[in-house]
């Protein structure tokens, strides 16, 4: 009977260890967690996951998967600042308030820098696409060099000291030794032209070369309002990041033929099926998702001073791993708020107001990562 009891006890003391191995392992693949989450059934945002204990941090939080805890990321992409995009494209955003990426070239003429400024202005994300549009496979290393780091300090010069951060491959077409050329050029994600596997999940970069391969999803006058809306679906349900490609974008009086045509009412159908699903998606740039995705993998928040140590205040700080120059995207933050503190009247991150919110004992707020102190004001 002794023995038995003995065997019962170290069976139960093996699974016990086993059972916390398996929850390691759910917490290091965010892909795990997010094939188990269906949007329709779960209010709970996907691959959200508390970071005190592997991160070393006396706090009890939570770095949502996406800004403002929204389940996906969505982004319109455009390639080669064809006639419609200035004409059709960017009116059309900034009626709705959401912004996109352009991918900026010369093979359709120089472009006028002060209407692609007025665009970077209004917060659409303007990258880079070579300035001749070659296959860069073929050249040679100083006509890489040409096209792709000396385009991107040109095109900045043009924005009068904007960033240029992310990066398309004409054709589509690239190497190893291109993707190390990209990337040694500053730019801190690429993407070309292949349609997408199938991977919605939030591990869609495991590793570094990776962002330097984000795959697409091509429009033309052929995609159906119902195709575009698959796609969302499957994004949300993932929990991952999306990316749309479009071209040429024409109406009765702007004459846009340069590849893949759509129609601008075409356009503004998917505009507004994709606005009709912003509860769920943050509809974003190109670099705002990928800064967003690489912060948050080495994103950690650290007490600076404990409730009322120094009055009624509570001092925190969010710091990463990256080049604050590159990597400067505002992360959502959940941290379970201490009993002693009955109400939060206000949240600074160097000198600039938070806005912020209590649910179930945690607060939620936005802040960007070494970008100074968060001071929340107590009671």
């Amino acid at each position: 009977m002794k023995r038995l009891l003995e065997r019962l006890l170290f069976i139960c003391l093996l699974l016990s260890f086993y059972n916390v191995e398996a929850q390691i392992s759910v917490n290091a693949d965010q892909s795990v967690t997010n094939l188990m989450i269906d949007n329709k059934y779960s209010k709970a945002s996907a691959f959200e996951y508390f970071l005190n204990n592997s991160h070393n941090s006396n706090l009890e939080y939570s770095i949502s998967n996406w800004l403002d805890d929204k389940r996906a990321a969505v982004v319109l992409t455009f390639d080669d600042w064809s006639p419609g995009h200035p004409a059709i494209v960017i009116p059309e955003l900034k009626k709705r308030k959401i912004n996109a990426t352009f991918f900026i070239t010369n093979v359709l003429g120089t472009p006028d820098w002060n209407i692609v400024k007025n665009a970077c202005d209004d917060g659409n994300e303007i990258a880079n696409h070579t300035k001749s549009h070659l296959d860069l496979t073929k050249l040679s290393g100083d006509q890489k060099k040409n096209e792709i780091k000396d385009s991107k300090n040109n095109f900045g010069e043009k924005l009068k000291g904007g960033k240029i951060l992310t990066f398309a491959y004409p054709f589509g077409r690239y190497d190893q030794v291109v993707i190390d050329s990209v990337r040694n050029s500053g730019h801190i994600a690429a993407r070309g032209v292949q349609l997408s596997s199938g991977n919605y999940t939030y591990n869609f970069a495991p590793t570094e070369d990776d962002y330097y391969r984000i795959l697409t999803y091509g429009m033309n006058s052929t995609i159906t309002i119902a195709q575009f809306n698959s796609q969302i679906e499957n994004i949300i349900k993932g929990g991952g990041l999306l990316t749309y490609l479009y071209h040429s974008i024409y109406n009765n009086t702007v004459i846009d033929n340069s590849y893949a045509q759509i129609h601008q009412n075409d356009l503004a159908m998917q505009l507004d099926t994709l606005l009709s699903r912003k509860n769920d998606v943050w509809i974003c740039t190109f670099a705002q998702a990928i800064q967003y995705h690489r912060e948050k993998k080495t994103a950690i928040l650290t007490e600076v001073s404990k409730p009322f140590a120094g009055g009624n205040i509570w001092k925190v700080n969010l710091s990463d791993e990256l080049n604050d120059n590159l990597y400067f995207q505002a992360l959502t933050v959940k941290v379970k708020v201490p009993d002693k503190i009955n109400k939060i009247s206000s949240i600074y991150q160097n000198g600039k107001k938070l806005s912020f919110n209590i649910s179930s004992g945690y607060l939620m707020f936005n802040a960007i990562p070494d970008g100074g102190e968060i001071i929340i004001n107590i009671l």
